[in-house]
């Protein structure tokens, strides 16, 4: 009867643990605060490989490109790339911007947003603020499948029209699923 009982025993633990969910599952696709900062610089392409539209289109013509590093919750020390269209009236267009964590996991996004326009002297800061959705299928490591919604804001030192790179500095919030 014991041997039994315990063969009974065993069955019914197996039973339930293949139905309980397991540690690991209970925190995916739960929302959690994503947050950082990051310094750079963002460096203007003439050679346009975005193929940015130009005059009369309302664009530059340029493609907009920031490499910058940091800190962000979820990724630790990490960098980011991020490449968009400027726009004459101040928009900001097909933007894509990638962080990768230390361990090479990657948050990949799209973006559009705003600029302000440029200013009158050198030094002056153009602010930016670009509204981003993570991208689950570009995005690799933990991040894979990812949801998420993230706001940037950004300042750039103006540092005139002949320097094809500028300082860059940004701080973000949103969300995060994965």
């Amino acid at each position: 009867m014991t041997k039994r009982f315990g063969a009974v025993l065993v069955a019914l633990m197996l039973l339930l643990l293949a139905v309980t969910p397991t540690a690991g599952a209970g925190p995916k696709g739960t929302e959690r605060p994503f947050k950082g900062w990051a310094t750079g610089e963002a460096t203007f392409l003439l050679e346009n490989p975005l193929g940015c539209p130009a005059e009369p289109a309302g664009g530059f013509g340029i493609t907009t490109a920031t490499d910058a590093w940091g800190n962000a919750s979820h990724l630790g020390n990490m960098s980011l790339h991020g490449d968009h269209c400027p726009l004459l009236d101040g928009g900001i267009i097909e933007g894509t911007m990638v962080f990768f964590a230390a361990n090479g996991d990657e948050l990949h996004t799209t973006y559009e947003g705003t600029a302000t326009l440029l200013p009158p002297n050198i030094g002056d800061p153009i602010y930016v603020t670009v509204y981003m959705t993570v991208d689950p299928a570009a995005s690799t490591g933990r991040f894979v499948g990812a949801e998420g919604e993230i706001v940037l804001d950004a300042e750039l030192v103006f540092e005139g029209i002949g320097d094809p790179a500028w300082p860059w500095a940004a701080t973000w919030t949103g969300t995060l699923s994965y």
